[in-house]
């Protein structure tokens, strides 16, 4: 099935031409992601992407390299009822347009998906100087019910109540326990460049898009919620699809919905988005763990957040969960994509790291070790030696630094800028990755929303030179005095500074400054990030606060929701008209060229006023596994699918293996 369409912009991802099989680039969907929400269910599967070429490691220098993104198909799945298609304004005239592709048929003999990624997923590794492989080839056995799964976190509880509350495992909960409207596609077989949607595995068995991109109309599949009071198993309805999407829009998720005017049940199984303008993102936002379907009624009783009730495939077992020490799901025996394997999925707070290391070793937690040095991962494959490791690719970094811009002597720019001057990258690198040259440190965008290729460290500004001379010369001219305070505010869990965070003290200090890390507190972090508190003068307990570099896996999470100073997700009280302009104009520009212009606009701003300290080396993206866990895989790109939260998604398929492999399956690449 092909269209004829006429406006080219709509048929270009904000970093790509679209081809046939590449809609979602990088974690972006664009307008042609709408055109494929349009079509999922178009059969003319003709024209198959060739596997796509290894990268090219990326240099340290300003010199781009012609590194393609390695993309599959972006959006999955066998949908029923499959709707009809929609012409949108996304494809352009004489362009093929982007099909779903079937999710794989399962063999008798084997364990019903697929084994591995399609696409080169050693040698793109290779190239890009990561020590491991983006995946390994998992064993060919029937899968075996039974077990359970538990992953050592640092993280301690907090509200269920999603409105409200963004903690670590309130998100774990919203995997577990509820459904997105949108499936992302997850398993062994995924792409660790880019976010995929598929809707096997969301509420939404297809859905259409008007022509001019104002409204989404959904399909929900037949969804039963959990058989606990007060909703006791009843089926799920458009009209709480409606209601949760109201909430939402009143609550933490609003800058994320940007653009959603209102969400409304047109029938039993069919929910429409009305839109005030097009979001060319909100399919991704609507899959994203920030956006579950929860009934009304638990709202209407006052116990959303105690008691998380929703479709997905694990139960809160409240009778075994303990506060700040153990939270428990059991598996959901009348889950619509069928009874989960595992019994049960326990998160564990271990807030120290080597008890941690030491559960993991002994396999009372099968995932959820600090991060580790090359040393280290090498004695524990020792202890465990069918451990797997998988790396991702590193396209931005994660941890973001900042101090309060509209405090003194922050709000002095030239405060700023010192700060990042005196951070020397290159030390941090050498310390925190010694003879490696992956990570780099990478800006808090990702980069391939605005580049084909990587261009180098040093085309970013935000990691630019260490000059702490300079720097001294700033402060100087500011009129900072020797041994100014900085209090920091670090996430739940950080009971002592990190790598990073005392690699930045020692540098803070070696300007003249006092920095001083408060005590963990999770209520604490919780008021300060989640809930604007470091944006109140009446409530802001710090100077610098530690995040992250954004909620949804978008070009909008980035460039509007993470900096914009009327989003409900902007948690670093960055006020800037220059930027808040240049956010409202990239989220309703099309032309991927000018939106591209638009960001780099942006990120230049933004390293102009020294806004963030984000010169911190770029996460590892490293995800380690006992040998018996089956299934599961996280990535990296953008914070998509993420060990940190993201179980649920896969927790209907992932298994225990009773004979694992006694050796790794792990590819290592160095040597």
């Amino acid at each position: 099935m092909t269209s004829e369409h006429t406006d080219r912009n709509w048929t270009r991802l904000i970093g790509s031409r679209v081809s046939r099989r590449s809609v979602i680039r990088g974690g972006v969907i664009g307008a042609a992601g709408l055109t494929a929400a349009a079509l999922i269910g178009c059969g003319d599967d003709d024209d198959e992407a060739p596997a796509p070429p290894a990268a090219t490691a990326p240099p340290a220098t300003a010199t781009a390299t012609q590194t393609p993104i390695p993309t599959e198909v972006a959006v999955r799945g066998t949908p029923t009822p499959t709707p009809t298609a929609t012409a949108t304004a996304a494809a352009a005239a004489g362009t093929a347009t982007p099909t779903a592709t079937p999710t794989a048929e399962p063999t008798p003999e084997g364990p019903g998906y697929a084994l591995e990624p399609a696409y080169d997923y050693i040698g793109n590794a290779a190239s890009d100087g990561a020590p491991f492989a983006y995946g390994w080839k998992e064993p060919d056995k029937l899968p075996v019910p039974g077990g359970i799964v538990t992953y050592g976190t640092s993280l301690i509880h907090s509200s269920f109540d999603n409105i409200t509350s963004g903690g670590g495992l309130t998100q774990s909960a919203n995997t577990m326990v509820g459904d997105m409207l949108i499936g992302y596609h997850h398993g062994p077989d995924f792409n660790v460049y880019q976010m995929e949607i598929n809707p096997d595995f969301g509420l939404a068995t297809g859905w259409e898009v008007a022509p001019d991109g104002l409204a989404l109309t959904f399909t929900l599949r037949e969804a039963n919620y959990h058989n606990v009071a007060p909703v006791n198993g009843r089926a799920l309805v458009a009209d709480d699809v409606a209601q949760a999407y109201t909430r939402m829009q009143n609550g933490r998720q609003a800058g994320l919905l940007l653009g959603l005017e209102s969400a409304e049940a047109v029938d039993d199984r069919t929910v429409r988005f009305n839109m005030s303008r097009p979001n060319a993102d909100i399919l991704v936002v609507a899959g994203n763990r920030e956006t579950p379907i929860y009934p009304p009624e638990v709202y209407d009783q006052g116990i959303a957040d105690t008691t998380p009730i929703g479709t997905g495939a694990g139960i809160l077992d409240k009778e075994n969960t303990v506060q700040d020490q153990r939270m428990v799901f059991v598996g959901n025996p009348d889950y619509w994509g069928g009874a989960p394997l595992l019994d049960a999925f326990h998160f564990d707070t271990i807030q120290d790291s080597e008890t941690r290391k030491a559960a993991f070793r002994t396999g009372q937690t099968h995932h959820g070790l600090p991060g580790l040095r090359t040393e280290e991962l090498d004695a524990m494959w020792e202890s465990v030696p069918g451990m797997n490791v998988m790396n991702n690719p590193s396209l931005m970094g994660i941890l973001i630094f900042a101090v309060n811009s509209n405090v003194a002597p922050f709000n002095d720019t030239r405060v700023r800028r010192a700060l990042k001057l005196g951070m020397d990258v290159d030390r941090y690198l050498a310390i925190r990755y010694p003879g490696q040259t992956w990570p780099d440190s990478l800006p808090a965008f990702g980069w391939p929303f605005y580049s084909d290729v990587y261009p180098g460290r040093g085309a970013f500004g935000s990691t630019g030179a260490y000059d702490p001379e300079q720097a001294a010369q700033l402060l100087a001219a500011a009129g900072v005095e020797e041994g100014h305070k900085i209090r920091h505010r670090s996430p739940a869990g950080f009971t002592n500074p990190a790598v990073e965070t005392e690699l930045l003290f020692e540098d803070m200090r070696a300007l003249g400054f006092d920095p001083e890390m408060l005590p963990a507190d999770g209520a604490a972090f919780s008021t300060m990030y989640y809930s604007q508190g470091f944006s109140d003068p009446d409530v802001r307990d710090s100077e610098m606060i530690q995040g992250w570099s954004t909620a949804a896996p978008t070009a909008n999470g980035y460039f509007w929701e993470n900096i914009h100073s009327q989003s409900s997700t902007q948690h670093f009280n960055i006020e800037d008209p220059v930027i808040d302009d240049l956010a409202d104009r990239q989220f309703g520009e099309f032309d991927a060229d000018v939106r591209r212009g638009m960001f780099e606009q942006i990120i230049n701003q933004m390293n102009e006023e020294a806004y963030w300290l984000d010169k911190v080396p770029a996460s590892a993206g490293i995800f380690i596994v006992r040998p018996e866990v089956r299934f599961v895989r996280f990535h990296g790109p953008y914070i998509g699918i993420h060990s940190f939260w993201d179980w649920g998604y896969a927790m209907h398929k992932t298994w225990i293996d009773p004979d694992p492999p006694e050796q790794t399956l792990t590819v290592d690449h160095r040597g």
